[in-house]
């Protein structure tokens, strides 16, 4: 449940003429109960990314409501809202790539990591969760796999 979580990063998508999706509208109609407290999310931690088109009148209206309806239930912000906007030269990424570092930052701020550990450079590769074996006997005979 919501109240009990100590930070929250939504991204919100707009869709049609500044609806939000199908799988949004069970926790919207939650958020907009008249009888919810005016501080019931006042120890959570949230940052909100809309993914949105300014081409369109109601440019990222969901996560513009949903940031405002999370502040107004007491919720702390930790980033400015992001607004992603499909019209720029980059496209989304063109806000989210800095939003992301931004709020990486801000987590490590919050959150530092233990002693010893440290942030794994973006250009550094991870090491493969699995591996994969071409065996010769497998080159010499291939197996058709088409259908019939």
């Amino acid at each position: 449940m919501l109240v009990y979580e100590r930070l929250v990063v939504f991204v919100a998508a707009t869709t049609g003429q500044g609806d939000e999706p199908d799988n949004m509208k069970n926790f919207w109609h939650f958020l907009l109960k008249k009888n919810l407290p005016v501080d019931s999310l006042c120890s959570v931690q949230l940052a909100v990314v809309g993914l949105g088109d300014s081409s369109y009148h109601k440019f990222n209206f969901v996560a513009k409501r949903l940031y405002r309806r999370l502040l107004q239930l007491g919720g702390r912000s930790i980033l400015p809202l992001g607004l992603a906007d499909d019209q720029h030269e980059f496209g989304c990424d063109g806000v989210i790539n800095q939003w992301v570092k931004e709020l990486w930052t801000k987590l490590l701020c919050l959150y530092p990591l233990p002693e010893g550990k440290v942030v794994i450079n973006e250009f550094e590769l991870l090491p493969p969760k699995y591996h994969f074996e071409i065996k010769d006997d497998f080159l010499a005979h291939p197996v058709n796999i088409g259908c019939s």
